[in-house]
């Protein structure tokens, strides 16, 4: 949320993705099951480094994969 924030001025858009990543927390939580947690550190971090690069390509293909 932080990354969004300094990457956009728009408080909606920075609220909205607040609200549905707060959301889908509670939903994995709930429904998802067991992972390697490492594995997911390690996922964020690609996805965040492919922002900060601005390749949208790269973040849209992580996302999908990471999904």
């Amino acid at each position: 949320h932080i990354l969004l924030a300094h990457m956009t001025s728009s408080p909606i858009l920075v609220r909205y993705v607040s609200e549905v990543a707060y959301r889908c927390c509670l939903t994995l939580s709930l429904y998802s099951r067991p992972h390697s947690s490492e594995c997911a550190i390690n996922e964020h971090r690609a996805i965040i480094g492919a922002l900060v690069k601005g390749d949208a390509d790269k973040v849209m293909g992580l996302m999908h994969s990471h999904l």
